[in-house]
């Protein structure tokens, strides 16, 4: 890349390779290399670093996220859910959440609500960077309304957290370039974000130089916020709402099982005393039945018994009548 100096009235202060500094055209091409061996040979603040990727529907956020990887880890179509991928880049730990577009016309505005509280679930403790994803191609004026969705949806200080990465840089002229960058428009958006910036190729055209700049400016700003990452209080509100809630339906569930388990308790100790009962019954009714036939056979004895003392007296009878 070739740079050369061009001044914007942000509020905010300019580090080196924002967007107060340069723009595309010939003439520097030392001074941008010599920049570029500053960026890497800086060292590395933070090893473990949290990316949320923001932008419209199509604006490549996935692509972005996957260039960042180094790998095909995120499904480049338009994501409806959020999702995290880990990786090893250049000695950081990186973990990159991408998000549904912020138009996304199948989501209702509860619905992004909810993605983007799990977006901050997903990079607890929280994010060093949003990192807004613009394609160049299918940029608009509107669209550094951009700003303030961002801080409805996270809080009146996620600008101070939020990075531009424009993208598909190769597609424009060095004069359609300058003019975007002189667009009013587009300083505001970049101004709004604290003047932090970065502009890559498209997918097939990106540099490994483009990504070490990428993160080099992440580390920027993570130095400017003094190591700090992006907390929402609202957010964890939230989730810490969201994991009591959780926590009382486990809660509720695992009563409702050992309500259900004393149920099945109490009807196998029913049943089991039910069939005590019959078995008490049983032997009740069988002992009674032994206790009748003994008693039937000692009636039979008796009558056996008579009936033989009976034939005894008879036979006496008959001797003496005989004698």
């Amino acid at each position: 890349m070739l740079f050369i100096n061009i001044q914007f009235h942000c509020k905010h202060v300019a580090v080196p390779g924002t967007f107060n500094n340069v723009i595309k055209t010939p003439g520097r091409g030392r001074k941008e290399k010599s920049e570029v061996r500053r960026l890497l040979k800086k060292e590395t603040l933070v090893l473990d670093l949290r990316i949320v990727l923001l932008g419209q529907t199509g604006s490549g956020k996935s692509v972005a996220g996957n260039t960042i990887l180094g790998r095909e880890a995120f499904e480049e179509s338009v994501t409806k859910h959020c999702e995290m991928k880990r990786g090893e880049v250049e000695g950081r730990n990186i973990s990159v959440i991408d998000t549904p577009g912020l138009n996304n016309p199948s989501l209702t505005e509860k619905q992004l609500k909810t993605e983007m509280e799990k977006a901050i679930s997903l990079s607890a403790p929280g994010p060093h960077v949003f990192l807004l994803v613009i394609w160049l191609e299918t940029f608009t004026n509107e669209e550094h309304e951009i700003a303030k969705q961002i801080k409805e949806l996270f809080g009146e200080d996620a600008l101070k957290f939020t990075m531009v990465l424009f993208t598909g840089r190769e597609k424009m002229s060095k004069s359609q370039w300058k003019d975007f960058v002189q667009n009013a428009e587009t300083q505001e958006l970049v101004c709004d974000c604290g003047d932090f910036w970065h502009v890559i190729n498209s997918k097939a055209e990106i540099s490994p130089t483009q990504i070490t700049e990428l993160l080099q400016k992440i580390e920027n700003m993570v130095e400017r916020n003094n190591g700090q990452h992006r907390t929402n209080e609202r957010c964890q509100r939230r989730e810490k709402e969201r994991i009591r809630q959780e926590e009382e339906k486990q809660r509720r569930e695992e009563e409702r099982k050992r309500e259900m388990e004393e149920v099945r308790r109490r009807e196998v100790e029913r049943r089991m005393e039910e069939e005590r009962m019959r078995e008490e019954e049983r032997r009740r009714e069988l002992e009674r039945r032994r206790e009748e036939e003994r008693r039937r056979q000692d009636e039979r004895r008796r009558k056996l018994e008579r009936k033989r003392e009976d034939e005894r007296r008879r036979e006496d009878e008959r001797r003496r009548d005989f004698f």
